[in-house]
């Protein structure tokens, strides 16, 4: 029997804040300079309305895609339901006066009607105990035109090739430090997925015909190897390997014009 929906919410930001001293800490997590910051840019970049445009930011976790968006010249408003998550991204880019931070809802903004250019998230949609509610809101905060950008992965089922090859990236990955991630937390997050309405696997297919569902027009999907090659330039090879351990995807739409 799934838990209600409000008492999951609960469980989710609990976890999540729990996740945030340690979240930049974390293979992936973090955008580090260089290559990888790059490719992130590069791939917003090509995806977002021309600067500057209004963004919103859903799910902003400690403000590292933040950064990368406001690098390109956007004006960004990051929403987390995390006190913990967002106090590290106030922090973070504290004195940007492009950048603003409210703790609210991914699934209920309470953003003003057509108030934004562009909506973004990374790895927020599977975390969504009401996609279909969602995606009508993140409809809603949008001009017509604007564009939703999400970046996301199938985090239920592990490529067969990396599970094989465990053993293999166990040894490679011998002296690299812990993960972050204890085994209680693990234990937490798989509870919390199997209760999650995309808890059997989020494809790319799911996500964009959910979309197409809610109203979005011109759904697409995009390759996400550019970014995987930006997070493991300067990566050792077991995490480049661990990187392939799971698929993961682009999806932009648009809101339609009137």
């Amino acid at each position: 029997m799934s838990r209600p929906n409000h008492a999951l919410f609960e469980e989710i930001r609990a976890y999540w804040g729990r996740r945030a001293e340690s979240f930049d800490q974390s293979f992936a997590h973090a955008i580090a300079e260089g290559a990888e910051f790059s490719a992130w840019a590069q791939e917003i970049e090509r995806l977002l309305p021309q600067a500057p445009a209004r963004v919103l930011e859903l799910g902003c976790g400690t403000g590292e895609v933040t950064r990368v968006i406001l690098s390109l010249g956007h004006q960004v408003t990051g929403l987390d339901f995390t006190p913990e998550m967002l106090a590290r991204a106030k922090a973070k880019l504290a004195g940007n006066a492009q950048a603003k931070f409210y703790l609210a809802d991914a699934q209920n903004t309470m953003e003003p009607d057509a108030a934004y250019d562009a909506v973004i998230a990374r790895h927020l949609t599977w975390t969504l105990t009401d996609p279909k509610a969602a995606y009508r809101d993140w409809l809603r905060v949008l001009r017509p035109g604007g564009r939703v950008v999400l970046f996301d992965g199938d985090w239920a089922r592990e490529s067969r090739i990396t599970r094989a090859l465990s053993p293999i990236i166990r040894w490679l990955g011998r002296n690299l430090p812990p993960d972050t991630v204890d085994a209680e937390m693990t234990e937490s997050h798989n509870a919390i997925m199997a209760s999650l309405p995309y808890g059997e696997g989020l494809s790319a297919r799911r996500l964009a015909t959910d979309l197409k569902g809610a109203g979005f027009v011109g759904v697409t999907v995009h390759s996400h190897a550019r970014v995987t090659r930006g997070i493991g330039k300067n990566a050792p090879l077991a995490r480049r390997i661990r990187l392939r351990r799971w698929k993961r995807f682009i999806v932009s739409a648009s809101a339609p014009q009137l």
